[in-house]
């Protein structure tokens, strides 16, 4: 069976909290392909619809991803594909182009940025430029790590076409 592929917003959590592992925070989100296995439409009373998809993104280790690159180790992952026992994501938007989802995820990382930096400066006791400073340091970072898995997604997920990707033959006329 073949799925349509698409480009969806991963979000990019890692364990955290006490004792260790009990939360996951967001670090970031990214754009990868992704397979689509079903499409939801919900119809409401008001006669508006609101649409869902269920996606499998064949890579989601970023936590391991992270701890090799920090420790110089060998890393490597191996794609989930769709089945009974794929770890399903629901999304809200798909997109057919990797630009439109790269606007997304700009704007979800600029949210995300922001959320940080006020969290931060409202709990520092350090000052307020200092927690500033250090926070937007650290989202830094974090969204460099970021992308250097898309990176590496992206360059594990050359194969997978989008039906935007692939182009279409027409048959070649015999005469």
């Amino acid at each position: 069976m073949s799925y349509p592929i698409k480009y969806g917003v991963l979000e990019l959590k890692e364990p955290s909290g006490w004792p260790m592992g009990s939360r996951e925070a967001t670090r970031g989100y990214i754009v990868s392909k992704c397979y689509l296995v079903r499409e939801i439409t919900e119809y409401l009373e008001d006669g508006n619809f609101k649409r869902s998809y269920q996606v499998v993104f064949p890579y989601r280790k970023y936590y391991q991803f992270k701890i090799a690159m920090k420790t110089n180790a060998l890393f490597e992952e191996y794609p989930q594909r769709p089945n009974f026992n794929a770890c399903v994501t629901e999304l809200t938007q798909v997109y057919d182009d990797y630009d439109s989802a790269a606007m997304e995820v700009l704007k979800l990382n600029g949210e995300l940025r922001n959320r940080l930096i006020t969290q931060e400066c409202n709990l520092s006791t350090d000052g307020i430029v200092n927690a500033y400073v250090k926070t937007n340091q650290r989202i830094n970072d974090e969204l460099v790590m970021c992308s250097r898995y898309e990176e590496y997604i992206a360059s594990r997920t050359e194969e997978l076409k989008t039906s935007k990707d692939q182009v279409k033959k027409l048959p070649s006329d015999p005469f």
